[in-house]
This record gives C-alpha cells, sequence and structure tokens, in this order.
C-alpha cells in the first residue's frame, strides 16, 4: 500500500490459513494456472469496461 504497484509475470499468492501476515508466497503450484484465468478474465473486461478514476464521485451514495 505504501509502495508503488508492480506487475508480476505471476501473481503473488498467499496462503492466509497458514500466513495471515503475508509474509511468504505459497509454493502451492496448482493454484496457478486457475489464478492467471481469473486475472486474464479480468484484464478483459477492463478492455471492454474500464475502471472509474480514483477519486470520481459515487452517484449512488447521498449528497453531504
Amino acid at each position: 500500500m505504501f509502495e508503488p504497484p508492480v506487475k508480476n509475470a505471476v501473481p503473488t499468492i498467499y496462503n492466509l490459513y497458514t500466513d495471515p501476515r503475508e509474509e511468504t508466497p505459497t509454493v502451492d503450484t496448482w493454484v496457478v494456472g486457475p489464478m492467471l484465468k481469473t486475472v486474464g478474465t479480468f484484464e478483459q473486461s477492463v478492455k471492454h469496461y474500464p475502471l472509474i478514476p480514483m477519486g470520481t464521485s459515487d452517484p449512488y451514495s447521498p449528497p453531504k
């Protein structure tokens, strides 16, 4: 959260049950395939439906 974003070639995956502080990436390689599929699907969706820019007001929240 305090460092600039980095695009990894392969997602960094943590087992939150055994490592809740996210200190050591998991070595469970079976999950990489499904995760890459999910990331690919998300990236394709962003091409069709761009992300909302940060700081954009929420039209559904009541005015302050």
